[in-house]
């Protein structure tokens, strides 16, 4: 009965991502902590051609978006109403885009957004974590809540923040040295 929520391909396709973890374990670590570290370097080195076209094709529509814009704002001062939109369209066909091209931004949301979705559901349905440990987490099956000040806080959320605040900071930094 597990995934019986997900349609179908996901069904099956966090089938597949479940048989991994449980290959990389037979065949690596004994420890489904170090799986799941493992596994998350896997996906995300996966996830790198994704990325590149993603970038690819966002640096092509702020290119139109350069030359657009300012043709745009142009027809918007001049005219109004059904001749602004006509010329409005008329500039997006001389660049030879469709007025909707910006929605290419969401193609590498729409590829990796199933996966991520499959694995999140294998990390919660996998009974194999129950009873693991790893570093402070008593029980990998459930929360890693510790004791602050008289509450209960989960540092994971925290920590993947950080390492994503970061990472997007240092990819920022290469960016303007190039």
């Amino acid at each position: 009965l597990r995934y019986i929520n997900l349609p179908t391909p996901l069904s099956w396709l966090s089938k597949i991502v479940e048989n991994f973890l449980i290959f990389l374990q037979k065949n690596s670590f004994d420890n489904w902590a170090m799986i799941i570290i493992l596994f998350s370097i896997i996906v995300k080195i996966s996830m790198i051609p994704i990325s590149l076209i993603t970038e690819k094709i966002q640096n092509k529509v702020k290119h139109i978006q350069s030359l657009l814009n300012p043709k745009i704002l142009e027809i918007k001062n001049k005219y109004t109403g059904e001749e602004a939109h006509e010329r409005i369209l008329l500039a997006h066909k001389e660049l030879g885009v469709s007025p909707f091209f910006r929605l290419k931004l969401m193609i590498g949301l729409f590829i990796q957004l199933p996966i991520f979705i499959v694995i999140f559901n294998v990390l919660g349905e996998m009974s194999q974590f129950d009873g693991e440990s790893f570093l402070w987490i008593q029980n990998l099956a459930y929360s890693d809540n510790i004791p602050i000040l008289g509450y209960n806080i989960s540092l994971l959320p925290f920590l993947m923040t950080i390492i994503s605040i970061v990472s997007t900071m240092s990819m920022n930094l290469n960016e303007s040295y190039e």
